[in-house]
């Protein structure tokens, strides 16, 4: 069997939004992935070990969310950068984990590593280059980042590649 993992409707729909939560399958059984004090969780990527990675709410507010990665029913709170929103898209099989981490109207491509989140522009081998890097969806195995870089407000795709 493959492992899939996803977000599927719990119960019935509930005000301010309907309860929905990450899940991983287990053979022909959906696991529930589950929340960290709120209504709702999300799945978005999975690695060739199994460990998800992606958001759940904490029960502090509406729409406060931390990322998480979730393993064999274990689930890691990593946090946020700040704002209490973060989204984890995706993660390598060197266990490095990418998303997004915003509060108010900024929005921050993140890098979480060995225990500890940081921004993907903190990265960038030439600060001075003015990118700010908004999004980060996907990770490879030579740990190439996709996301969006945002320079003088004009904003595009691009690929980080590891400097040596």
């Amino acid at each position: 069997h493959e492992t899939v993992a996803g977000t599927s409707s719990v119960g019935e729909f509930a005000q301010p939004e309907p309860p929905i939560h990450g899940f991983v399958t287990r053979g022909d059984t959906l696991v529930d992935i589950g929340t960290f004090g709120g209504q709702v969780s999300e799945a978005f990527g999975i690695n060739d070990h199994g460990k998800v990675v992606g958001t759940a709410e904490t029960g502090t507010g509406f729409h406060d969310r931390n990322a998480y990665i979730w393993f064999r029913g274990f689930q890691l709170d990593i946090g946020n950068l700040g704002g209490g929103f973060a989204e984890a898209f995706d993660i390598n099989n060197l266990n490095q984990v990418i998303g997004t981490s915003s509060g108010g109207e900024a929005s921050q491509g993140f890098l979480w590593q060995r225990g500890k989140m940081v921004a993907l522009e903190t990265l960038i081998d030439d600060a001075a280059s003015g990118w700010t890097i908004t999004d980060a969806r996907a990770i490879n195995e030579k740990q190439q980042i996709a996301g969006t870089g945002c320079k003088a407000g004009v904003c595009q795709a691009m690929r980080l590649d590891p400097v040596p």
